[in-house]
């Protein structure tokens, strides 16, 4: 069996040939599967590596097949991901053949006390494309997968947890809901 070959986010070029990369990621947003104007169901998931490269992946699939992120920090791990460019930024989308598994952040891939699970006991919570008809899907998942997994998983984690630095006049548009009044109705919150 041959070992996938994968590449770090910032190496991803678009393509018109049909080239097509294997990537692992961390998620830092994402958004639950919603109808599109056709038959399809879209999901947004934005992910980085340690490359600090993001990527936002825009799948197409059909109703009940969708990828279903638990939470941020997650690891998506993308075989067969097409990269073209929309709105003058690089964009991950389905090709033939894509198939995608969703793994636990760091905090859900250890033994309850900090400590890393077995490369043995990793396994997805998700694996893509789903079949209709509810059989199992069949992926190839080795050792090198599982401690590349583990490996990304902590990075994440730390990657997540770093107190990042507020950009300038970052305090500048905040306002107390209190202090909203009149047709300041819209507000983003920042928790």
């Amino acid at each position: 069996n041959k070992q996938a070959a994968y590449h770090k986010l910032d190496q991803l070029r678009a393509s018109n040939d049909n080239t097509t990369y294997n990537v692992y990621g961390v998620v830092t947003s994402y958004s639950y599967p919603r109808p599109t104007k056709g038959k399809d169901f879209v999901t947004l998931i934005s992910i980085i590596d340690e490359s600090q490269t993001s990527l936002d992946l825009v799948f197409f699939f059909p109703e009940g097949c969708s990828p279903q992120v638990h939470r941020i920090g997650d690891v998506i791990r993308v075989h067969r991901l097409s990269v073209v460019v929309y709105n003058g930024k690089l964009q991950g989308n389905k090709a033939p053949g894509t198939s995608i598994l969703l793994f636990g952040g760091a905090d859900s891939l250890n033994d309850g006390d900090g400590a890393p699970l077995d490369e043995d006991s990793i396994h997805p919570y998700q694996s893509l494309p789903t079949p209709r008809t509810g059989t199992a899907v069949n992926y190839t998942f080795t050792q090198d997968d599982a401690r590349r997994t583990l490996s990304i998983a902590a990075w994440g984690r730390a990657f997540l947890t770093a107190d990042q630095p507020d950009p300038p006049n970052a305090d500048a548009y905040l306002r107390r809901i209190a202090d909203l009044a009149g047709d300041e109705a819209e507000a983003d919150l920042v928790c």
